[in-house]
């Protein structure tokens, strides 16, 4: 082989690699979100690793950006509106709702 054949065949290869590589990265991603989904709720964890790989299949066919962004403002949007009954509030005996009332009447 020539020197401009063998540069053409390195650079094919490089190609091929780096191809190999952004599909390994995504299907890793896809991977994570599946446990991130059964952590958040939002679905059973894989009872088998042909069930794994069916549910990464799936995401791996979509967005994972969007998929991902979607995972966050669900989980996110399940803590709106709850009190947070673990802090320590200095006014009104320490409940929250204590606090609330005593800050409106302005005891």
């Amino acid at each position: 082989m020539t020197r401009p054949e063998l540069h053409k065949l390195a650079a094919k290869r490089m190609l091929q690699l780096l191809e190999e590589n952004r599909h390994h990265t995504k299907q890793a991603r896809a991977i994570e979100l599946v446990f991130k989904q059964a952590e958040a709720g939002l679905g059973p964890l894989p009872r088998n690793y042909s069930e794994l790989r069916e549910k990464v299949a799936s995401l791996l066919s979509q967005d994972l950006n969007i998929v991902e962004k979607a995972l966050d403002l669900t989980t996110m949007g399940s803590s709106f509106g709850q009190v947070d009954r673990t802090s320590d509030v200095s006014a009104g005996g320490g409940k929250p709702e204590d606090a609330f009332q005593s800050a409106v009447l302005g005891d």
